[in-house]
């Protein structure tokens, strides 16, 4: 059995149900998927294709040693059979590797063509929605914002309107309160001076009672400070006798030391005589030393007996002297406190000479007769004024009224519209919502439609790449396959050669014997003497 029998039965073998003719003669269009936009038509030439290679692959499976042998044992038309064979399987391959890279570069091309216009179709979809969006929104905003400030304008007018108003009752009001505090003050003020005046009699009469009283104690105190006075003087003098004595005293111990310091001193000059004399003998050195020390000594105690006495005198004399001079500190306190009582009599005796008068006089009446007609005429001004100020807070709390019922009314329409305004904005906000989630879902369904599309190109990419792989290993099979056929044609081709030597070989041979048989006239036992029958080859020689 040969290659292209194999084939075709092969094929034979695995032919797949044909098509129904509405569906293959329906457009591209139409039996083109919705998601990836590549036609149902085209994956079952894929699926044909597949076939017929794996019927290929298997047929060519077991090519070599059949092969082999028909090549070994066969005859020289079956070779040329099964190289026709090859060759129309070759063309029938390279055709079928053609139709295979046609139909993955039109699947490249449809799955691009299809990303091209889902990116195209969703940049401009969201494009529109975008511009569209932005045009609403910002008419929208322009309406609202025009409304909002036209309100506001008109709120901030009436709200400046009822700022002047409320001063204008605030100046009403800080005048009559001005006006009512300076009738207030002015009753005040005559109360005051009323009470005063009276208050500034009783307190004359008191005053000069007590600066009476006063005068005769600051008297009293002036003598005993007078008397304390003199005896302090006396004590004054008779400290000063007796730190004049202590000072003779303290002179006449200065003397007796000067003296006592002479004595001394010839006492270390005589010391210094015999310290100067070498001639003497050691005992006397020692006397003389020990008279020294004890003389030293007893100088010593003398000097410091005659200092006790003058050190006593001249704490005496210390203690006398800060004695005399807190005495006379305390007599210049004495003299200036006299000094000053004598300054408060003084004026004492004035403001009493000049209240007298007043204290005298007994005419309250026409004071008292005065300050009634004032207060007359300031209650009579004050109920003016209170009256005055009663109608302009009437009329300027009837206003307030109307202010008050106009911003009331003002405040409803523009909380109205306030809630109008929001109404509108969440509308707004809802409807961006909307827009935004509507957006997001076409994204999504476009990402999926391009993840299932690029899944898809992966997959007949995994697809082709394996088809191509298979077909490689098939051309190399065949390149094999030719390899050694040309071998085995060459060694054929040469042993037909030698066959074709060897029968030329035995036809002279035969030719030869004939010849010497002619001449010897003698007939062969292989043939006739003609040489019409010749030896036939064996088995083995072929």
């Amino acid at each position: 059995m040969t290659v292209g029998r194999d084939v075709v039965a092969g094929n034979a073998h695995h032919e797949s149900p044909a098509l129904p003719d509405e569906i293959t003669r329906l457009p591209r269009h139409k039996t083109a998927c919705k998601y990836c936009g590549i036609s149902y038509l085209m994956f079952r030439e894929l699926t044909v294709l597949r076939e017929k290679l794996e019927a290929a692959c298997k047929a060519l499976s077991g090519y070599d040693p059949r092969l082999a042998s028909e090549l070994l044992h066969g005859e020289p038309a079956s070779l040329c059979k099964t190289q026709e064979d090859m060759q129309s399987l070759r063309s029938s391959f390279f055709s079928l590797r053609q139709f295979v890279q046609q139909t993955f570069h039109d699947i490249q091309l449809t799955a691009r063509q299809f990303e091209q216009t889902v990116v195209n179709k969703s940049q401009f979809v969201i494009q529109r929605l975008n511009k569209k969006h932005k045009m609403d929104l910002e008419t929208r905003q322009s309406e609202s914002a025009t409304a909002v400030r036209a309100e506001l304008d008109l709120a901030q007018q009436q709200l400046v309107h009822m700022q002047r108003h409320l001063a204008e009752v605030t100046m009403c009001r800080d005048d009559l309160a001005r006006v009512s505090a300076e009738m207030e003050g002015k009753m005040g003020l005559l109360r005051a001076n009323e009470q005063t005046l009276m208050q500034r009699v009783d307190v004359c009469a008191v005053k000069m009672a007590d600066d009476q009283i006063k005068l005769d104690r600051m008297q009293a105190e002036v003598g005993r400070v007078g008397e304390e006075l003199q005896e302090q003087t006396v004590k004054c003098e008779v400290l000063r006798q007796a730190l004049a004595e202590e000072v003779q005293k303290v002179k006449v111990a200065s003397r007796e030391i000067d003296a006592k310091e002479s004595g001394i001193g010839s006492l270390k000059r005589k010391v210094a005589e015999q310290e100067d004399q070498p001639d003497r003998s050691h005992c006397s050195l020692s006397e003389t030393s020990d008279q020294t020390r004890a003389t030293t000594i007893a100088v010593k105690l003398l000097i410091a007996r005659a200092h006790e006495p003058i050190q006593a005198q001249m704490d005496r004399v210390a203690v006398l002297t800060r004695f005399l001079t807190a005495s006379n500190a305390a007599l210049h306190h004495l003299r200036h406190s006299v000094a000053v009582c004598k300054t408060k009599l003084a004026s004492r005796d004035e403001e009493r000479q000049a209240l007298s008068p007043i204290v005298s006089k007994d005419d309250h009446g026409l004071c008292r007769s005065r300050m009634a007609e004032q207060q007359q005429h300031f209650a009579a001004e004050i109920s003016q004024c209170r009256e005055k100020n009663e109608a302009d807070i009437s009329r300027c709390g009837k206003r307030l009224n109307c202010l008050k019922s106009e911003f009331e009314s003002l405040q409803k329409k523009t909380s109205l519209e306030r809630v109008g305004l929001e109404c509108q904005i969440t509308n707004l906000q809802m409807d961006l919502e909307s827009e935004r989630t509507r957006h997001t879902l076409q994204l999504s369904k476009s990402a999926e439609a391009c993840a299932e599309l690029s899944a898809l190109r992966m997959t007949e990419t995994a697809r082709a790449d394996a088809a191509e792989k298979t077909l490689q290993e098939q051309l190399t099979k065949l390149d094999n396959l030719q390899e050694k056929i040309g071998v085995l044609t060459t060694t054929i081709s040469a042993q037909k050669a030698e066959m074709d030597h060897l029968l030329q070989v035995v036809k002279c041979q035969c030719e030869e014997r004939l010849e010497l048989l002619k001449k010897l006239g003698k007939p062969s036992r292989h043939g006739s003497v003609n040489g019409d029958s010749l030896p036939q080859p064996t088995p083995s020689t072929k």
